[in-house]
């Protein structure tokens, strides 16, 4: 079981990741907003930490899908105009 995503579909893991990187960026910002403009219960301090815990998560996601992308070869040449 991996925590953060397979290392064998990298590209799975980078749309995976790069989604619930901009939902969780969105949430965070609103929820921050919120936060600071309104007389905000604890259930939105409480959603805030799951938002950053779900951003973090999506940033190690996204690295992991990074890192298992393989190597452009040294074969082939660069496409320059």
């Amino acid at each position: 079981m991996h925590l953060f995503g397979d290392p064998n579909f990298p590209k799975r893991n980078l749309k995976g990741g790069a989604i619930v990187l901009a939902l969780s960026s969105f949430q965070v910002g609103t929820t921050i907003e919120r936060v600071i403009w309104t007389d905000a219960p604890r259930v939105d301090y409480f959603f805030l930490v799951l938002w950053v815990g779900l951003f973090f998560g999506a940033i190690k996601m996204f690295r992991v899908g990074l890192a298992s992308m393989p190597p452009d070869p040294k074969h082939q040449p660069l496409n320059h105009r």
